[in-house]
């Protein structure tokens, strides 16, 4: 998860690395929403027992967040002399940088996606889990997205709640698919795949991807990433590997454990070789944040890894 980038949405001290990676973060956001949005749905038979869901969601949420923010993401940035915390004091870096979400890399993730949860859970409460829960968080993801679009001011005070209005419509796509899921391969079994065969599934990725490159307008921007996600769904295999299912039970850990990483290439080896950069920070630092996910769960310290 989000290994590609810090994915910090910051705008300041931006590096410059943040240009190249920014078609690519659109997507992988845009992925990672709707898909953090099936959770909640899972399981949606029966009655949701909100206190458990809280319990559960802080646990898994919250508690890994501020574990890895406070023993791994801020000890990295402390060694490393990180730009952005010189001349601050600590308790403003803990507080406002890190807590607040000011400047917490890829961290304001997990609490923007929790504020989602608990928004879901209080609307599961008052209109049940039925097609009116569909509409209402549909039109909440709407009116969040153009709030984000046309009066940004209203939300920018909090990265948090700015990245839940940017967000919150995929996240409500990825419950509503869930909910519909059935019906909804059946008809995609019968009309989008034939329609839209894989190789211009991936001229179309490709394209959008390289229009995303030139940092366009936010609708066009919205747009190219919705056609590589569909894109992506397109061309993804719908099976599952052996190699598939070892990344996706450590997926978390690689999430919460790679980015920090990446300021230790990006510090000490800013100009070399971009295929040795990509080879370092991917199959490296990739490797030691499998490996530090696997050992926090052999440990049985899998807690700090949302288990």
């Amino acid at each position: 998860m989000e290994s590609v980038s810090d994915l910090s949405p910051s705008a300041r001290s931006r590096s410059p690395q943040k240009h190249r990676e920014h078609a690519s973060d659109a997507v992988v956001l845009l992925g990672l929403r709707i898909l953090s949005g099936l959770h909640p749905a899972q399981g949606g038979e029966g009655r949701l027992e909100a206190r458990a869901f809280i319990r559960n969601k802080c646990s898994r949420i919250l508690l890994p967040f501020l574990i890895i923010g406070f023993l791994w993401l801020l000890p990295i940035r402390f060694a490393l002399n990180y730009p952005n915390y010189r001349n601050l004091p600590l308790w403003k870096v803990v507080l406002k940088e890190c807590l607040w979400g000011s400047d917490n890399g890829h961290l304001w993730f997990l609490p923007t996606l929790f504020l989602m949860f608990m928004l879901t859970l209080v609307l599961i409460t008052i209109c049940g889990t039925g097609a009116r829960l569909d509409i209402v968080m549909a039109v909440i993801g709407v009116i969040a997205l153009g709030l984000y679009g046309t009066a940004r001011q209203t939300v920018s005070w909090n990265t948090y709640l700015l990245q839940f209005s940017n967000y919150y419509l995929f996240f409500a796509l990825g419950f509503i698919y869930h909910r519909n899921e059935r019906l909804l391969h059946k008809q995609l079994r019968h009309t989008t795949v034939p329609i839209i065969p894989k190789p211009l599934a991936a001229i179309v990725l490709a394209g959008a991807m390289a229009a995303a490159w030139f940092k366009p307008a936010t609708p066009i921007l919205l747009l190219c990433s919705c056609l590589s996600v569909l894109a992506v769904y397109i061309i993804t295999p719908q099976h599952s590997t052996p190699f598939m299912r070892f990344i996706s039970k450590d997926s978390m850990g690689i999430y919460l454990f790679h980015s920090p990483m990446l300021y230790i290439s990006f510090t000490f080896w800013p100009d070399i070789n971009p295929l040795l950069m990509i080879l370092i920070n991917f199959i490296g630092f990739g490797s030691i944040a499998i490996g530090m996910t696997e050992l926090m769960r052999h440990l049985h310290l899998g807690f700090i890894i949302g288990e």
